[in-house]
């Protein structure tokens, strides 16, 4: 599996608890479904600070997280770029922890 982890810093007026879970419901509603096409495996959103927020995606192997992550920067950019200031990513081999841990 791979993993990407992105950061973004959030617009001052989706920083509250409503605006930001209507503006989240939107934009998953948008990214989601590119994404299980592109074989998205799971997905969190970790709220990292009152300004920030952590996309966690983990697809089967890094040519799909590659995939999807160019087309996910290209439509966040261009749909929610009063909402969303790119950050940063990270990517990497991701490993299940129980699955590591399973004493067979």
């Amino acid at each position: 599996m791979h993993a990407n982890l992105s950061t973004w810093k959030l617009a001052p007026h989706v920083r509250d608890d409503e605006p930001y879970a209507e503006f989240i419901a939107r934009l998953l509603q948008q990214t989601l479904p590119m994404a299980r096409v592109l074989g998205l495996l799971d997905s969190m959103i970790v709220r990292a600070g009152d300004d920030t927020i952590v996309a966690i995606n983990v697809y089967e192997d890094e040519a799909s997280a590659a995939n999807a992550w160019t087309r996910a920067r290209t439509l966040i950019t261009r749909h929610y770029g009063n909402e969303l200031e790119f950050v940063s990513i990270t990517t990497g081999r991701a490993d299940d922890m129980p699955q590591l841990t399973r004493q067979e």
